[in-house]
């Protein structure tokens, strides 16, 4: 990749080059959805065995990697462990899967069984396959995989899409589904969302088991514990896309069919919800969970929206239509303030923040058809809870 050649050119150059990627992208995509995403150990290996096998032909050598990620919850631990291990040896005499496997050992003995070491190859072999790999093109610069299906999308992304500036994954909106993407939904993306659901389902049922076979008194039962509730999680999240997306392809066919399925996605809602409470209770979440002023640019913690599963209610209240007006526009359920965002802390800035909320709530509650076009100015003033508030 370009970012792989820059990276020698510049060792070789002489500078002092410290590989600084980024574990979880966190900006509604991976940990604050939240999804269960081994797949990044598995890739984060795959880019030291490759940048230990370039450094055999380099005098220069590079210093080493420092991970930037958005927090161990969520299972997102194991991809650091992973990438420890990888750091200090990659394994180049052993293929990648034998690589994978050997650096899990550890970790599934802290686990209280080994057969995690195939489980989890399996999570990572499955999610590549189904979010990386297979993609079949739609054009030349769009394709179809299941990341872009399990990703969070807010007001800001679907902004982006419209105008052309991808922060993610393209994806086959909601609104395409019974438009010009019906043979693309009933080709490949129906299909693709179906065998994630089934796979995901399986492989959360298999942990289960695996869990009940563990040493019930191992001191680490807190991280299998976090391992399969992030799972479920993922289940979840997989289930409730198909349903909606089921849903939105039978709007005007079979309308009893369709509530049925707005039925089982909200139901999926609520049980993520309560794992996701289940999991809060055994780490500090008020520091990375709350709502409200903190050392980013965000109005709420790291991971608020998985505490809120905002991407999740969301992506509900669209389909069902919970607010017909509203719905219909990007602006929806807005969290960003852009000024924040864009210009940073300072005291015009805080002023300017203050008036474009103003702006934007007294034009939701006095003058809604105005909110559409002033929506994206700021974010709510208060923390939203939903599904109360959607």
């Amino acid at each position: 990749s370009e970012m792989h050649d820059f990276l020698w050119w510049q060792v070789d150059e002489g500078r002092p080059v410290l590989f600084f990627p980024e574990t979880s992208y966190w900006v509604g995509y991976d940990v604050d959805v939240p999804l269960f995403l081994p797949v990044y150990a598995h890739r984060r290996l795959a880019d030291m065995r490759l940048l230990a096998r370039t450094q055999q032909h380099h005098t220069n050598v590079m210093q080493g990697a420092v991970v930037f990620d958005s927090g161990w919850e969520y299972g997102y631990w194991l991809n650091n462990v992973v990438t420890a291990r990888a750091l200090w040896d990659p394994m180049l005499s052993v293929s990648h899967d034998e690589a994978f496997a050997r650096i899990l050992q550890p970790v599934a003995r802290a686990l209280g069984n080994p057969a995690w070491v195939p489980h989890l190859g399996q999570w990572a072999a499955k999610q590549k396959h189904l979010l990386i790999d297979g993609a079949k093109a739609i054009s030349s610069d769009h394709f179809v995989h299941g990341m872009a299906y399990l990703q969070g999308v807010e007001p800001f992304t679907e902004l982006g899409w419209r105008v052309g500036v991808n922060t993610h994954p393209y994806k086959l909106r909601f609104q395409e589904v019974t438009g010009s993407g019906a043979d693309i939904y009933r080709e490949l993306v129906g299909p693709l969302l179906r065998t994630m659901q089934e796979c995901f389902a399986q492989l959360v049922e298999d942990g289960r088991q695996l869990a009940k076979n563990s040493s019930p008194n191992h001191p680490y039962s807190d991280l299998v514990h976090d391992l399969l509730g992030a799972a479920k999680i993922t289940q979840c999240r997989a289930a409730e896309v198909r349903y909606l997306y089921e849903a939105v392809s039978l709007a005007k066919r079979d309308p009893a069919r369709r509530q049925a399925n707005l039925h089982a996605a909200a139901h999926v809602v609520r049980a993520a919800a309560e794992t996701v409470a289940d999991l809060e209770s055994r780490f500090p979440a008020p520091r990375v969970c709350s709502w409200g002023t903190n050392p980013t640019v965000y109005p709420h913690g790291a991971l608020w929206t998985a505490h809120s599963l905002y991407f999740f209610w969301r992506d509900l209240a669209v389909v069902r239509g919970d607010s017909p007006f509203m719905c219909m526009f990007p602006t929806y359920l807005n969290i960003r303030n852009p000024i924040d965002i864009v210009i940073g802390p300072g005291i015009g800035q805080l002023s300017m923040v203050r008036m474009l909320n103003w702006v934007r709530e007294w034009s939701m509650w006095f003058l809604p058809p105005l909110y559409p076009f002033v929506g994206w100015l700021g974010a709510p003033s208060v923390e939203p809870i939903y599904p109360a508030d959607l």
